[in-house]
């Protein structure tokens, strides 16, 4: 947290982090309480799933 508090861009890096290390452990990771917080997380999981499972060789 410290390094994304320090301003300019570290936010943004903060953020590639954050999508990075999601991707590679998965969304079952999250607890529970985070996503329960989510409005429309059933929408969310739809195109989500979709794009994990894409075939992006074409």
């Amino acid at each position: 947290m410290t390094a994304v508090n320090r301003g300019g861009d570290t936010d943004t890096v903060g953020a590639v982090t954050g999508a990075i290390a999601g991707a590679r452990s998965g969304a079952s990771e999250l607890p529970d309480r985070w996503v329960e917080q989510l409005q429309s997380r059933e929408d969310i999981g739809l195109p989500a799933g979709a794009l994990a499972t894409s075939d992006t060789a074409a």
